[in-house]
């Protein structure tokens, strides 16, 4: 009956091996939302996507459609009301200069003239001059991955494949599969925080660009809205400022997985391979949050 055993073998081989590669597929999370690659074996790649401004002009459909484009759309409706509210507020600081009739001169009809012309040009223009600033911006966010020169991929699929090979029975089988299962949701979790995390930034900054007509148009008002007209552009440039931070996050999340990439491929490495991956995405979702935070701070008035 040897022939028998050498069956239940070879079967017991190819289940077991087929085993491995199922869960190690799990493990490999890779999706395209909006043009954009989302893997999680390359997630440093994914993130310098999502974060490099000439990437994200290039977001969208795939269909001439971009993310860009969209918001450019969103912006030219908004121009409109804009500029009425720029007239509005024109006139109503000119009714109040008025009344104070010994304070009027030529020189400050001029003045209030160029007020008038340069804030309709902004506004006019509001989203090629917010795209400037994120093109500023994005000089230095080059410059410092350039020379951080960051890059980390990993594969959980050779560990899985060794520790598989080195169990026994089914019952040696079935404790490391529960374990290895009941992990990957939180392994998922975290992933997808991170990947939400940097769609909202990008969300944000297109909304940031769309809408920045009507705070430049209210800065037509010096006594109330001038002041909050530049905190608006101040707040821009920090969202901006955000990929940097994020950036530098990315190196410390690289260093940090190249740390654990050593790990041995019996049951226990893996596992600790997966809860090295779980803390350290734990950790670059809270180094996103903290660049959100720090540059409200830094650029707020």
């Amino acid at each position: 009956m040897s022939w028998i055993s050498d069956w239940w073998d070879n079967l017991w081989e190819s289940a077991r091996a087929g085993l491995g590669d199922t869960i190690a597929n799990m493990y490999h999370i890779k999706v395209n939302i909006l043009n954009i690659d989302f893997d999680s074996e390359n997630i440093i790649k994914t993130v310098k996507s999502i974060t490099d401004w000439s990437s994200i002009q290039n977001f969208g459909s795939g269909s001439g459609i971009t993310l860009y484009s969209i918001g450019e759309t969103i912006n030219s409706v908004i121009q409109p009301v804009a500029l009425s509210l720029l007239a509005i507020f024109f006139m109503i600081n000119v009714i109040k200069q008025c009344r104070e009739i010994e304070r009027i001169s030529w020189e400050r009809v001029g003045w209030w003239g160029l007020q008038l012309f340069i804030l309709k040009f902004f506004v006019s223009n509001s989203y090629m001059f917010c795209t400037k600033i994120m093109s500023v911006v994005n000089e230095i966010y080059t410059d410092i991955g350039s020379r951080l020169n960051i890059s980390s991929t990993f594969t959980l699929d050779e560990g899985f494949r060794a520790a598989f090979a080195e169990m026994g029975g089914f019952l040696h089988l079935l404790l490391p599969c529960i374990l290895y299962l009941v992990l990957l949701f939180p392994y998922i979790g975290t992933m997808v925080q991170i990947w939400a995390q940097l769609i909202l930034r990008v969300v944000k900054v297109l909304f940031c660009m769309s809408f920045s007509s009507v705070p430049i148009a209210l800065a037509i008002d010096e006594e109330n809205y001038r002041g909050k007209a530049v905190q608006y552009l101040m707040y821009t440039a920090g969202v901006g400022f955000e990929s940097i931070l994020i950036l530098v996050g990315s190196y410390i999340y690289a260093l940090g997985m190249s740390s654990i990439s050593g790990v041995g491929g019996d049951t226990l490495g893996v596992l600790g391979h997966i809860v090295g991956i779980l803390i350290l995405n734990s950790l670059f979702v809270a180094i996103i949050q903290l660049a959100h935070e720090f540059t409200d701070r830094l650029f707020s008035r």
